[in-house]
């Protein structure tokens, strides 16, 4: 009996430079991921492609059109993004800056500390 597993949505942003098109080729190659791209050409039609894919995972390359304030606002103001991470790409030294986001409602103190702390709660 085969068990389904849910492919993991990542959707990269960008402008189509070779590094994104060879991150998009190297990425749809993975059985597990559902690879999706887009050009990015304004903001309104980006939210709206967030909106329609409910990506896992939204890849930006940081050469791009928008700067890491920016996409963290547009993002902020989507609801269904609540696990979102956030991967932006730097070509300049081939790192990734990664960020998660995770609403989380304290109910004590501790569960502030967690996060601080680098520890799940």
């Amino acid at each position: 009996m085969e068990t389904y597993v849910a492919k993991r949505r990542v959707l990269i942003v960008g402008m189509g430079s070779l590094l994104e098109e060879g991150v998009e080729s190297l990425l749809a190659a993975e059985a597990d991921l559902q690879v999706s791209d887009m050009t990015f050409t304004e903001e309104e039609t980006f939210v709206q492609d967030v909106l329609r894919t409910h990506p896992d995972v939204i890849l930006f390359h940081e050469a791009g059109p928008l700067n890491e304030k920016r996409i963290f606002e547009l993002l902020r103001a989507i609801p269904t993004t609540e696990t979102l991470r956030v991967i932006i790409l730097s070509s300049s030294d081939s790192a990734i800056d990664l960020y998660e986001k995770r609403r989380v409602s304290p109910a004590q103190s501790s569960d502030l500390f967690a996060p601080v702390q680098g520890r799940s709660r």
